[in-house]
């Protein structure tokens, strides 16, 4: 787990987009989805559930952003 996959998924948790998130990051929207792909895998949880308009966290997306969110106030 690195710093830009927490912020990724901050900002993903924020924004309930994956191409929002890539705008307010200056990322590519792929960038978002290989960095949110590569912390559930690491984590071994799903943290988001997604549909076309809309992404929500999981119950384990849930519990991870309270424990984060205290490092990343923006």
């Amino acid at each position: 787990m690195n710093f830009e996959q927490v912020e990724t998924f901050y900002y993903v948790t924020l924004t309930k987009s994956f191409i929002q998130t890539s705008k307010v990051l200056y990322i590519s929207q792929p960038t978002v989805s290989a960095r949110i792909n590569a912390l559930e895998r690491e984590l071994g949880h799903k943290l988001f559930y997604r549909n076309r308009k809309i992404v929500t966290l999981t119950q384990s997306g849930e519990v991870f952003f309270h424990m984060q969110k205290k490092y990343l106030k923006t």
